[in-house]
């Protein structure tokens, strides 16, 4: 099932099966609660509803970001956390939980039937490649004493602190499920302790389970395939655990041990573990189309949406029912106002702070300021960075002088909000924001820009680059606001302060510029 559109498509691009999420989660529901976990999941940019949905597939980006939320509400102060931190044992118990009855359910039965614990690690390159993308597992040797393996586990864009432990407390407790003492992992290489390494190598001894033969068991891999066919080690997302849910192109279901007959032959196993391979094959194919189709949909919504901002009802129906009639590239005149509003001092506090830092607090600014653009009806046209760029545009019985009141109360909003974040801020020990906005009214063109390559709906015009001029020139926590779009006001607006008037020169502006300076009113009557 395709994700909300609430969701983030690139959380939900197909690289880790939900099938590993889902086994983390239960992990931790069972250290802290299903309130917490749930909790960090939407921290993370999902819900625990999606994971719960065997068909659905999450990225590594989203694993990744998880394994920092639980690790950052665990032990906020330690951060960054180094490679042999109490947080990344969790996932080493994580892993050996995951080789338990509880956890494999009644896959336990059909792995316990295997000859031993190097059978299961030696499947581990084809079914992980199945399950989850971007990851290399190699097994590099298997020397002639029967018990001794050398496995090499690599992710695309780096081997992360908590798939490195994961991995190693599965491999570790692989042996138990035939009742055998732990094996012996001892990393060999780490891609944390060494940064030119190429990946984490372990080399595993385990105990050989009586009667069995590693060599011969190899020689058919499709039977090991059979065995494990539903369940992977996640690497950085969770243990390897069992899916008992159906697979999709008619994969067998687990209903539980007595659902799967022991006294199978191998041949049997075999032929049933190549159905099991094209019908893994044919889940992924059509988890990729999926999220091709979702992520087009989406961009699609949200064009749609923007559009709609823009355009009166009546147009946009007309653009429905032909989609060409507003969509080539080319555009209209129309009567605008436009708003832009930046940070000050933006770049060197980013300096002073992690990338997580910044990304943490631009967002809760954004989550406040966007307030006063919703309550006044403004279209967010861009993000640029920390700067935002706003239009209100005519639409129904809103006449052009209502729009340039409302970029101005908006503006004058939107200080106020500053303020309410900072109070958060100062909650958190950070330090405060300070913004500056300019606006400017007037003629505009609004229309499709761009090139078969990349069409973009906006505006363009003077008004445009005067706006972003004068919200360089005002004084931080005030408006610039210019004399056309001041103009609508019969008096100054409830809570807005006239700072001054003067007359100014901008780049790019031949002539002088009339604007008004204005702030919010700090005690408003009855405020």
């Amino acid at each position: 099932m395709p994700p909300s559109p609430p969701f983030d498509p690139e959380l939900t691009r197909p690289e880790v099966s939900n099938r590993i999420g889902q086994g983390l989660v239960a992990f931790f529901e069972e250290q802290q609660g299903a309130g917490w976990i749930n909790a960090r999941v939407a921290e993370a940019g999902l819900t625990r509803a999606y994971l719960d949905d065997t068909s659905g597939w999450a990225s590594v980006t989203f694993a990744q970001r998880l394994a920092h939320t639980i690790a950052q509400a665990l032990y906020p102060d330690d951060a960054p956390w180094p490679y042999d931190h109490p947080v990344w044992q969790l996932y080493r118990q994580a892993g050996h939980a995951a080789m338990t009855r509880k956890y494999l359910g009644g896959q336990f039965y059909v792995v316990h039937a295997l000859p031993g614990p190097m059978a299961l690690v030696s499947v581990l390159p084809t079914q992980v490649s199945h399950l989850q993308k971007g990851v290399d597992i190699e097994i590099l040797e298997q020397g002639s004493e029967v018990g001794v393996v050398r496995v090499r586990a690599q992710v695309a864009d780096g081997f992360p602190a908590a798939a490195c432990w994961n991995m190693r407390g599965s491999l570790e407790a692989a042996p138990t499920i035939w009742e055998l003492p732990q094996a012996q992992v001892e990393l060999v290489q780490c891609a944390h302790l060494d940064p030119t390494a190429d990946g984490c190598i372990y080399r595993i001894r385990a105990d050989r389970r009586p009667g069995a033969d590693l060599r011969s068991f190899v020689a058919a891999p499709a039977v090991v395939a059979a065995a494990v066919a539903g369940g992977a080690l996640a690497l950085g997302a969770a243990p390897l655990t069992a899916a008992l849910g159906s697979l999709a192109g008619g994969a067998v279901a687990l209903a539980g041990a007595m659902g799967w007959s022991l006294r199978r032959t191998r041949q049997d196993l075999a032929l049933e573990a190549i159905e099991m391979e094209r019908s893994l094959q044919k889940e992924e194919e059509r988890a990729q189309h999926l999220w091709e189709r979702t992520t087009d949909l989406q961009r699609s919504l949200a064009a749609a949406g923007k559009l709609s901002d823009y355009l009166a009802d009546d147009l946009v129906e007309q653009i429905v029912q032909n989609p060409d009639h507003d969509l080539r590239i080319g555009g209209r005149t129309t009567e605008a106002a436009v708003l832009f509003a930046d940070l000050v001092g933006f770049t060197p506090r980013c300096e002073r702070k992690s990338p997580e830092e910044v990304v943490d607090e631009l967002n809760l600014y954004f989550q406040f300021v966007d307030e006063a653009f919703v309550k006044h009806g403004g279209v967010i046209d861009k993000r640029m960075g920390d700067g935002v760029m706003a239009v209100f545009v005519p639409r129904g019985e809103v006449d052009q002088q209502e729009v340039r009141r409302r970029a101005v109360r908006c503006a004058l909003d939107l200080l106020r909000q500053v303020e309410a974040c900072n109070a958060e801020l100062a909650r958190r020990g950070a330090s405060p924001l300070a913004a500056r906005v300019g606006v400017a009214a007037g003629k505009l063109v609004q229309g499709t820009m761009g090139s078969k390559a990349r069409l973009e709906y906006t505006v363009i015009g003077d008004v445009v680059n005067l706006a972003a001029r004068l919200e360089g020139e005002a004084t931080p926590g005030h408006v610039l606001a210019s004399s056309v779009a001041w103009g609508a006001f019969d008096a100054p607006p409830e809570g807005c302060l006239v700072v001054g008037r003067s007359i100014i020169f901008v780049k790019g502006k031949a002539g002088a510029v009339d604007v008004v300076e204005l702030a919010p009113d700090p005690d408003p009557p009855g405020g």
